[in-house]
């Protein structure tokens, strides 16, 4: 195996990580809570290192990137609403870091999946988010909103349409 298919192996064992995190939060213990939080936290860094490693594997193999990739990252997605829709206060840090920082997510997965794609995973997402002014959801969700209003997600008009018709 060449250097290029270990990273490529690297990169998918993160995301399929950070995917086990989501859904593994609500059978955990609260011990776990504070590394789980971190690695939302680290969500800027990991999918920097995961998309770059699959531009570079795309590369090396003079192939287009790899369609399981788009399937994995919808997986993601999922798991990420599912953890979002937990009414649980305790997961309430967890969730509020991963809202935080979420934009710094897609901002690395627009470069190598489709707008649209990317947009109907992010319109989902937020759409399932419950914004009520007492809840202390509110604040995170706010500062993920604006995040994706600055976004070149928001800035392609296919995908500002999409957005602004769901409503959030």
């Amino acid at each position: 195996m060449t250097p290029p298919f270990h990273v490529f192996s690297y990169s998918r064992g993160l995301l399929s990580t950070v995917q086990h995190y989501a859904e593994v939060v609500r059978r955990a213990g609260k011990d776990v809570f504070p590394q789980i939080q971190k690695c939302f936290e680290s969500l800027e860094f990991i999918f920097k290192f995961i998309v770059q490693s699959l531009i570079l594997f795309a590369r090396a193999t003079y192939g287009e990137i790899r369609a399981s990739f788009s399937n994995n990252v919808s997986s993601l997605f999922g798991a990420l609403n599912a953890l979002l829709l937990d009414p649980q206060t305790d997961f309430r840090r967890i969730q509020g870091a991963l809202l935080r920082n979420l934009s710094k997510m897609y901002k690395e997965l627009i470069r190598v999946m489709p707008a649209v794609e990317l947009t109907r995973l992010v319109v989902e997402l937020f759409t399932n988010i419950p914004l009520k002014s007492e809840d202390v959801y509110s604040p995170p969700k706010l500062v993920a909103l604006h995040d994706l209003v600055k976004s070149s997600l928001f800035s392609d008009k296919g995908n500002l349409t999409s957005l602004i018709l769901t409503g959030f």
